[in-house]
């Protein structure tokens, strides 16, 4: 059955496996030197900005991911989306 977003869009149940196979070859892809700047390219059209801020512990940090990387993270994780961008909080990480 197909999912319907916060929008009212309806999601074509196998979204989430033809993203998993999309992913797949992109990662096939980066192992290789002659396709691999194309693949890089592709990955940072998805970001529109990432943020990295102190986290509240010694040594961590909070990052947060803005764009339409965002927005399939989110909805991978069936989140919702504001109206004035997505955004993805990566809590927890550590800075070496």
């Amino acid at each position: 059955m197909a999912r319907q977003d916060s929008e009212g869009i309806v999601i074509h149940p196998n979204l989430p496996e033809l993203y998993r196979k999309k992913v797949g070859k992109l990662q096939q892809a980066l192992q290789y030197e002659a396709t691999r700047p194309q693949v890089v390219e592709t990955i940072r059209s998805l970001v529109d900005r990432i943020e990295i801020l102190p986290g509240e512990a010694r040594g961590r940090c909070e990052v947060t991911i803005v764009g339409a990387l965002a927005q399939i993270l989110a909805f991978a994780q069936k989140t919702t989306a504001t109206s004035t961008g997505v955004a993805v909080h990566v809590s927890g990480l550590r800075h070496r």
